[in-house]
This record gives C-alpha cells, structure tokens and sequence, in this order.
C-alpha cells in the first residue's frame, strides 16, 4: 500500500474493540459557545457533548473544549480600558470560576466526572481556576473511570489578560499516560507561541495535545496575530514539530456575550444607584463593538504529520469535529522528525526546565493541619 492509502485507511472506523488492539482512537473538538458566567449551565451543556462523543454516541477516546470555557473567556479585556473590564471582574470570580478544593465546585466537577465515566471517555476541559482572590486560566483533565489526571494553568497570560490571571509555573507542564490513547497534554491558547514551552511537552514524550482556543474574535481584520488562521497554522505546525495529534478546541461568541455583560452592567448601576459601587463605564462608553465581533469558531484536529483531519466549521456553528488517530502514525512520523530524540542536538543546545511548584510563602517549620492555607509550601520534608 502507499503511504497515502494507509492514512485513508485510518478514516474507516471499525469501532472500539477493533480500535484497541490495533492502536486506534477517535479524538472530539469541541467549537461551541459557552453559558456566559453561568458554571452550572455550562457543565450540563457541557455534559450533552461528552453524551454525543461517548460510548453511546460518536465513540470518541477523547473529547476537548476550549480555552476557559466553563465560565467563559473574558473577551472584554480586549474591548476597553482596565477601568472598563475591572468592572466585571467581581462577577467574573463568582459566577464563572471553580475552585476544585471548594466543597461546592467539587461537587460540580463531579458531575464532569461522572459524565466521563458514564460515557466512556476522557475529557480536557477549559475553565478558570479560582483560590483565594486570584484566578488562572487552566485546563481540567478526566480520564474515562472518572478520575482527575490533571489541572494545569497556563505559564504566562498574553498582554490583557494579565489584568484578571495569575500566572503558573513549572509545576503546569502536564503529560499523562492514558489506556487506550497514549501520553495525553495541553496548552492553552498563545503558550503555542513560546518554543520553550513546546520543547518541554515534547520532552514529556507528548502523543495527543489538547490545544484549548477562545473564540477568534477580537481586533478582526486589524490584528492578524489574533486570528483563527494565524493560530490555526500554529496548532498545526505544533502537531508536525511534536509528531503528535492536535485537538484544537475553539469557544464561539455571540450577542448572547454582550447581553450577559450588559446583566452585569445593569446590576452595577442599581448598585451605583443605592450608594454601593463607584460611577459605571457602560459597553457604549468604550468601543466595544468595533473590537469584539461575533463566531471566531475554527475547531480542527491535525495528524502528527501536520495534515487537516477534518472538514472545516462555519465559525458561527456549534459542533464537534471527530477524527481517527493512530498509535502506529504517531510513531511513523517520529521515525523521521523525533524533536527530543534522534532529531535532537543536545550537544549544542539543551532547554533547561524548572517544574518545581512555587508557592507566595514558604515554612519550614511542620504545618498545622487547620492552619495551612493555599498558596503556602511546607518544605521540611514533614507530612
């Protein structure tokens, strides 16, 4: 057979049995909108994706959201002044962002992972990570039996996005071996821009990446760095440096963004009104709709030899693109390009990676169990 007819093979599905003992999997994007600072509504949507992908449905192995999409990506820091998005930002905390150590939250990602199970199938999902007053943008692994394989954050937010997120640390580079699948990772948003982080991930002998995308739609036309086809050609020249497969998730937008944030608008006039917030800046004040268009959807899944797996989506339209991948690709590609192994210089360059997890205030004295907060490393080497 040639080369060509082996890779149109893999585009028959002989479903899931036959797909295990051959090295086969089905990977799922995921280009939809979110329920806009509405966690709860968004894990139901959510939930009836992973039904569609799973093992009642598409059969999927792994399903992937975008970046932040429980919650939802706060588009407005890109469409006014800190002033203007500050406003918002309250809300945000509360109503769009988890924290898995909270009781409550806890019990709303259970439901993650109860679908997960339920269905037959691990998942990668976009959110943002609250502890104390400071949120990340993260990404939420669940394997298949309902287990947490990882919650990463994102090492470094892009320009705005520094005026709501934290930033992570070494500890973030994640890459986990998972049956039926292989070394599964991700990275959110522009960390495919940093070649260091990219190295890293490859060095963690990363298969499938989970590349978690907002909706494209900011500075359209004006900026092309933020564009679905720039960053597109980067999540796929990511699958053919790493010989690895690339889920890239998208969120989309529509009017239904700029009516959540008008909701919230609207309460902070009330609350001006009654003595409790400062003089409100409104979406007519800042140009909001000459920043911020509608869609930005470019969900798509690329083999590890760059190609397209799938057809591509209106950008408006929500739906999940599936493709087959493959254990024996994977290594066919890295017959040839295996960037940290037979294709590598080690001897003239070398990327030096930091993964210890770094902490605002370190002990060295044993921690009061009651007492310990988050944010504070116990470094005795004490339980």
């Amino acid at each position: 057979l040639k080369l060509s007819n082996c890779w149109s093979l893999l585009l028959l599905d002989p479903g899931p049995r036959v797909r295990r003992m051959a090295g086969l999997f089905k990977l799922a994007a995921v280009q939809a909108e979110t329920e806009w600072f509405d966690v709860d509504a968004g894990i139901e949507k959510a939930v009836k994706y992973i039904e569609e992908a799973g093992c009642a449905g598409q059969q999927a192995n792994l399903i992937a959201f975008g970046e932040c999409w429980l919650g939802g990506y706060p588009l407005y820091v890109w469409a006014g002044t800190p002033a203007f998005a500050i406003q918002f930002h309250a809300a945000f905390i509360q109503k769009a962002s988890l924290d898995p150590d909270d009781k409550a939250d806890a019990a709303r990602i259970q439901r993650l992972r109860d679908a997960a199970r339920d269905n037959k199938i691990n998942l990668v999902m976009g959110f943002n990570l609250r502890k104390g007053g400071s949120v990340w943008i993260a990404q939420l692994m669940i394997d298949s039996t309902g287990e947490i394989r990882f919650v990463r954050r994102k090492l470094k937010p892009t320009h705005a996005e520094r005026t709501v997120y934290a930033e992570g640390d070494g500890s973030d580079f994640v890459v986990e071996d998972v049956i039926g699948l292989g070394r599964v990772g991700g990275l959110n948003c522009w960390e495919h821009l940093q070649p260091q982080n990219k190295l890293v991930m490859f060095g963690l002998q990363e298969e499938i990446h989970v590349a978690s995308w907002p909706a494209f739609v900011v500075y359209n036309g004006v900026a092309y760095g933020l564009s679905a086809e720039a960053n597109m050609a980067v999540s796929k020249v990511y699958a053919l440096e790493g010989s690895c497969y690339v889920l890239a998730a998208t969120c989309i937008a529509t009017k239904k963004y700029r009516a959540a944030l008008q909701m919230v608008v609207d309460q902070l006039q009330e609350a001006h009104a009654a003595g409790l917030a400062p003089p409100v800046i409104t979406l007519d004040m800042v140009p909001f709709d000459l920043c911020l268009t509608t869609g930005g959807g470019s969900a798509s899944i690329y083999g590890p030899d760059g190609r397209t797996l799938v057809q591509s989506l209106d950008a408006n339209q929500e739906e999940i693109v599936y493709a087959p991948g493959s254990k024996m690709a994977i290594l066919a590609c890295k017959a040839t390009a295996d960037p940290v192994g037979h294709y590598a210089r080690p001897d003239v360059h070398t990327l030096r990676w930091n993964g210890r997890k770094n902490a605002a205030v370190e002990s060295s004295a044993e921690q009061d169990a009651r007492g310990a907060a988050d944010g504070v490393e116990n470094i005795s080497g004490t339980e």
